[in-house]
């Protein structure tokens, strides 16, 4: 069996120069077998989402010599060979972007579909490759919520879509009907005396089990959410909790969760970096009525407001605040 690794071995030692340029990766599905070819495929776009599909689903990419910087050149060459127009934004004080709404910001969405070689869901040891940031923080979110506090406290509403806003029925009515095992007694997790403690104290979460489901369930579900469509990997994670339990803590987790998500993102893709950096020093708005991620009103005082404290959850605009702490830190590097 020929492994994506063997042929990429010579053009891995000229960092991947004419990779996607004048040599073209295949897969054989039949054969399981991989090979260079020198003919350019007829579509482009088609055969970036392939590859993308077949790379996923086989895990060849792990053990490929740099595989950084194959990512890279992937995602580079994927948005350049299709009809993707990312032109460089007018000077304004703010972009209030959306996935769907500003095609020309759509990038900096979370559901912007690139390539992004992050720590596994379900190994930390080893590395996924992800379509994209929403399917990262999507798969890694069961295990967030599953390192909770468990006296569970009652959580705060917070909609999820049209799909939570319409669901009348108690949060617990609406998880999914799982086996459950009974549950361990409790252990407290101690409480920061401060937001700003919390944040200096509280990494990645941990792999732990998520409450009311099998060890096994767990797994497959958090896998079926990271190689979904990025929409249908929200959807996915979203129908296991319609709320969140939203402590500050818990804020604070999922705050450095995404922004190390969002930071790969930009690293594992050239393009679209230079494009955030294009953006300047303006403030980064995404068009979203949740009141924790987004903001419906750009210019709302309580934004500056809230970008002067340490992450709580009654942050405002975590995602774009997350996109410009990015911008900042790519800037210096």
């Amino acid at each position: 069996m020929t492994t994506l690794s063997d042929v990429l071995q010579t053009t891995a030692k000229t960092q991947y120069k004419n990779l996607f340029s004048n040599d073209f990766v295949v897969y054989n599905r039949q054969g399981k077998t991989w090979s260079i070819s020198t003919t350019k495929p007829d579509n482009l776009p088609d055969y970036y989402a392939a590859l993308l599909q077949d790379l996923i689903e086989t895990r060849a990419y792990r053990g490929i010599p740099k595989s950084d910087l194959f990512v890279q050149q992937f995602n580079a060459k994927r948005i350049l060979a299709g009809p993707i127009d990312l032109p460089s934004p007018t000077p304004t004080r703010t972009i209030h972007f959306h996935p769907t709404k500003t095609p020309q910001f759509a990038f900096l969405s979370n559901l912007y579909e690139t390539a992004i070689l992050f720590m596994d869901h379900n190994n930390p040891s080893q590395q996924f490759l992800y379509p994209s940031a929403a399917n990262a923080y999507q798969a890694h979110r069961i295990a967030l919520l599953s390192s909770l506090t468990a006296e569970e406290p009652a959580p705060v509403a917070i909609p999820v879509g049209d799909t939570a806003a319409k669901n009348d029925k108690p949060a617990a009515d609406r998880r999914p009907k799982v086996k459950e095992k009974t549950r361990p007694s409790p252990t407290p997790a101690a409480e920061a005396s401060t937001s700003a403690e919390a944040e200096e104290s509280v990494g990645l979460p941990t792999i732990n089990e998520l409450p009311y489901m099998e060890p096994e369930q767990r797994i497959a579900l958090m896998d079926q959410i990271a190689v979904a469509p990025p929409v249908q990997a929200k959807e996915l994670a979203s129908a296991v909790y319609y709320t969140t339990f939203h402590s500050d803590v818990d804020a604070v987790r999922k705050s450095k969760l995404i922004q190390a998500i969002v930071l790969k993102k930009f690293q594992d893709n050239p393009v679209l970096k230079t494009k955030l950096l294009n953006t300047g020093q303006v403030d980064l708005v995404e068009d979203l009525g949740h009141p924790f991620w987004g903001a419906k009103h750009p210019e709302d005082p309580a934004l500056q407001k809230s970008y002067a404290q340490p992450i709580t959850a009654a942050s405002r605009n975590v995602s774009g605040r997350t996109l410009m702490a990015v911008r900042t830190a790519l800037l210096h590097k």
